[in-house]
């Protein structure tokens, strides 16, 4: 299956997912504000993280990206997909199971 007939594919909430520019300015209020709904101080989820205040102030304020590591402990604080703080939107897992599932179908996996 060639790429452009694989982004055809895909359902529709992730393609719109795909095609949104990444915004650390976004990034950053999206988990300030999912911070507060919690109850939550910079400095208490920066401790629950295991990243430091200034790092999370920084990344809350837009002044910096993130590791891929600093995402994967600030969405399970949060309790939250990588989804909704990149790009403000969720991905529902029963389209991208389906869609998994479809593209597998179009490859023939051989044992060695």
């Amino acid at each position: 299956m060639h790429l452009s007939a694989w982004s055809r594919s895909l359902p529709l909430s992730m393609i719109k997912t795909m095609n949104k520019p990444y915004s650390p300015k976004e990034v950053g209020s999206r988990i300030r504000q999912r911070r507060e709904q919690m109850g939550l101080s910079r400095e208490d989820l920066a401790q629950l993280s295991g990243i430091s205040v200034r790092q999370l102030s920084d990344i809350e304020l837009g002044h910096t990206s993130m590791s891929v590591k600093s995402l994967v402990q600030l969405v399970d604080v949060l309790n939250v997909s990588s989804d909704f703080i990149l790009f403000g939107q969720e991905v529902e897992n029963n389209e991208m199971h389906q869609f998994v599932s479809d593209l597998l179908k179009h490859y023939d996996v051989k044992k060695k």
